[in-house]
């Protein structure tokens, strides 16, 4: 989101804000994450951790008891 601001010596004025580009944030899946985004240091671009529908269909692969494959 941005918004725009004048200010002089006494007032600020805001005005109503806009959004600048679409995500795929959803809120519960970055509870855990303090930082989903970072800005670049010039302002004009981001870096946005989003998750896909296509990171959640790869399957999770636990092997149980892998110290004793390496002993063959």
């Amino acid at each position: 989101m941005a918004v725009g601001v004048k200010s002089n010596a006494t007032t600020l004025e805001v005005s109503a804000p806009k959004a600048l580009f679409a995500t795929r944030i959803k809120w519960m899946e970055i509870q855990a994450v303090a930082h989903h985004y970072a800005a670049a240091p010039d302002g004009q671009r981001f870096l946005i951790s989003s998750a896909t529908d296509e990171a959640r269909s790869v399957p999770v692969t636990i092997v149980l008891n892998w110290s004793a494959a390496l002993q063959k």
